[in-house]
């Protein structure tokens, strides 16, 4: 048994009913280790139910942006591994447990696997997935985080003060780098990306929050960063 517990958090705000495919396609691809699984229901009146998965449920009490929602499940969280991750993702990895472990293990900080749309996931199979060595690109620019996984640290948290979409995720990756830690893309772990489920929610006020983000980020590290 690895001496590593890995706390799978997600959330949902109103798409509830697309974590039966998340925790399905777990089920097609189980992990070895132990797992425990976070949800965090953001202001949703109705709590996710699934009798065939063993979850701890967080409120948030109120509708809250990304980064509040994913600390609060932080805290929640008790591995020693923590992935934040979207609730529109599947796996589609074997091992893909043993191999994030891996890679932490071969000194990567923060880790994002290869999250792909279906036209393309045989060729990302048949490349890179077919291999259970650490296998990873180290990035020197910040990355977006689908799905981010670092070891437990209380030195780095989400912040906060991003209201809702973009940037919040690349200012954490940009955190990890600013302190000098190792940032990597996972080569040999892939995941199917449905995509627009929760995003659709915030079309009319896109535009707004996007700009607040911006300036956030700017004011905080110079600049956007390219591919941002």
């Amino acid at each position: 048994m690895s001496k590593y517990k890995i706390s799978l958090v997600t959330a949902y705000r109103k798409n509830f009913k697309i974590l039966d495919d998340y925790f399905r396609s777990l089920k097609e691809f189980p992990p070895s280790v132990e797992v425990e699984h976070i949800i965090v229901n953001n202001n949703n009146p109705q709590d996710y139910e699934n009798p065939d998965v063993d979850f701890k449920l967080v409120h948030t009490g109120k509708d809250a942006c990304f980064s509040e929602v994913f600390n609060l499940g932080r805290k929640a969280a008790s591995g020693e591994i923590i992935v934040l991750l979207n609730n529109d993702l599947e796996f589609r990895t074997p091992n893909w447990d043993e191999r994030l472990i891996a890679l932490h293990e071969d000194g990567v900080d923060l880790v994002h696997p290869l999250v792909v749309n279906g036209g393309f996931l045989g060729n990302i199979f048949e490349n890179y997935v077919d291999t259970d060595e650490p296998h990873y690109r180290v990035m020197d620019e910040p990355f977006l985080g689908l799905f981010l996984s670092f070891k437990r640290d209380e030195s780095i948290w989400l912040d906060e003060g991003y209201t809702g979409l973009y940037h919040d995720d690349v200012d954490f990756s940009k955190q990890f780098l600013s302190e000098g830690k190792v940032i990597a893309v996972a080569n040999n772990i892939a995941l199917f990306h449905l995509g627009g489920t929760e995003m659709n929610l915030f079309r009319q006020s896109r535009d707004l929050l996007i700009s607040h983000n911006r300036d956030l980020y700017v004011k905080k590290w110079g600049r956007v960063d390219p591919g941002v």
